[in-house]
Parts: structure tokens; C-alpha cells; sequence
């Protein structure tokens, strides 16, 4: 049991933690490397300045983590739940995230670039000073999300529900609309 334990700068490279809860840990600099962190449970953990690869697809839950500072690249993970999350800058590249929950998220100095967040679903999330670049948004759900000075250039938001959205001071171009559900923008 991990539960609620300070791992900074700790390296569990190539550790076997499979099912461990390391739910309200604190994992700042930790090495988790080729780790087997299959059904891990996260929840309340936080994460700063770490890179996650491949290792990270298998994990239990996310719910109401922080990421701080950190690089996901190249990982895939769907159907997974992120929900009261907050992600604060940190950049998402040739991420597959298919299918994910984002809800209640705040997403604040982000780049997310070249991933694909399909059928994902932002619903009452906050996206402040965020740059999502050719990326694809298809089937996604921003309804009663804020869209806060974020840039969102090259995306496909294909048959994407934007319902009762905040847009502010935000920027869009070369979007792809085709069969979205725009309704009470403000």
C-alpha cells in the first residue's frame, strides 16, 4: 500500500506495482519507466515533472489528479477517467486518448498537440491559456465548459456537442464543424 506516499525523485524503474494503491501520493521527479503500474489506483495522487510512456496505458484511475509540469507522449489510454483533474502546464503529444473523461477538469497552460481526444468528454471543464494543435476533437462534449484564451488551430471537432459553452478571448482556426451541435455560446 502506496497510499498517500511522498515518491519524490523516487525510481521505480522497471518496478512491478501492479493493483498498489497509490491513491493521494506525491510523485514529483519519480521515474516510472517500463514500471508495471497495470490497474493502479491514482486517484487524489500528484504528479510533477515526470514523462510517462507506454507504462502508463493500464492504470486503474485517475480521478482528481494533478499533473504539473509534465510530458505525455506517445501513450495510449482510453476509456479512462480523469474527472476533477487538473492538468497545469503540461503537454499531451501523440497522445491516443480516445473515449476519456475530462469532466470537471481545469486544463490551464496546456499544449496539446497532434492527439487524439475522440468521443472525450469536457463537460463543466475550464480550458484557460491552453493550445490544442492538430488534434482530433471528433464526438467530443465541451457543453457547459469554459474555453479561456486557448488557441485551437488544424483540430477535426467533427459531430462535437458545444452546448451553453464560455468562449473568451479565444482563437480558432481551420476547424472542422461538420454535424456539431453549437448552441449558447458565450
Amino acid at each position: 500500500n502506496l497510499s498517500n506516499a511522498d515518491l519524490t525523485e523516487a525510481s521505480l524503474y522497471y518496478s512491478t506495482l501492479p493493483e498498489a494503491d497509490m491513491s493521494g501520493a506525491t510523485l514529483d521527479d519519480t521515474e516510472l519507466k517500463n514500471a508495471n503500474i497495470s490497474n493502479v489506483d491514482f486517484t487524489d495522487s500528484t504528479f510533477s515533472q515526470m514523462k510517462f510512456d507506454e507504462s502508463f496505458t493500464e492504470v486503474k484511475n485517475m480521478e482528481r489528479v494533478t499533473f504539473e509540469e509534465c510530458i505525455l507522449s506517445d501513450v495510449e489510454i482510453s476509456h479512462l477517467s480523469f474527472k476533477g483533474a487538473n492538468f497545469i502546464r503540461t503537454k499531451l503529444v501523440d497522445v491516443e486518448l480516445p473515449n476519456v473523461s475530462f469532466e470537471n477538469t481545469l486544463i490551464r497552460n496546456v499544449n496539446i498537440e497532434k492527439t487524439n481526444l475522440s468521443g472525450s468528454d469536457f463537460t463543466n471543464s475550464n480550458l484557460d491559456n491552453t493550445e490544442i494543435l492538430s488534434s482530433n476533437l471528433s464526438d467530443a462534449s465541451f457543453n457547459n465548459a469554459a474555453i479561456v484564451n486557448t488557441v485551437l488551430k488544424h483540430c477535426d471537432l467533427i459531430n462535437t456537442e458545444i452546448e451553453d459553452t464560455v468562449f473568451q478571448e479565444s482563437f480558432l482556426q481551420d476547424i472542422d464543424l461538420s454535424n456539431s451541435s453549437v448552441e449558447n455560446i458565450h
